[in-house]
C-alpha cells in the first residue's frame, strides 16, 4: 500500500495520492485502507514520508554523509 501510493506520489504529486485512487491502483476497497490507515489520507502520506525519510537516513549513513554533516552543525 505504502509502497503504491509512494508510485503515485512520485509520478503525478502528493494530492494525487487519494484513498479511492489508491484503492483502485491496488485493487481493493476503500474500507480496506481506512483499517490499516484510521487517518484515512493523512496516516498514508505521513507513512510514505517517515518510509522516504528512512530511505534517504540509510543511503546517507552508508555514504558517511550523515555522520560528518551532522557534526558539522553548530548549534
Amino acid at each position: 500500500m505504502v509502497d503504491c501510493a509512494r508510485d503515485i506520489a512520485e509520478n503525478d504529486g502528493r494530492a494525487a495520492v487519494t484513498t479511492r485512487r489508491l484503492a483502485n491502483e491496488i485493487e481493493y476497497s476503500p474500507p480496506v485502507l481506512y483499517s490499516h490507515f484510521p487517518d484515512c489520507r493523512d496516516g498514508i502520506v505521513s507513512a510514505v514520508a517517515l518510509i522516504g525519510f528512512r530511505d534517504f537516513t540509510y543511503v546517507m549513513l552508508r555514504r558517511g554523509e550523515f555522520s560528518r554533516r551532522l557534526w558539522s552543525v553548530q548549534v
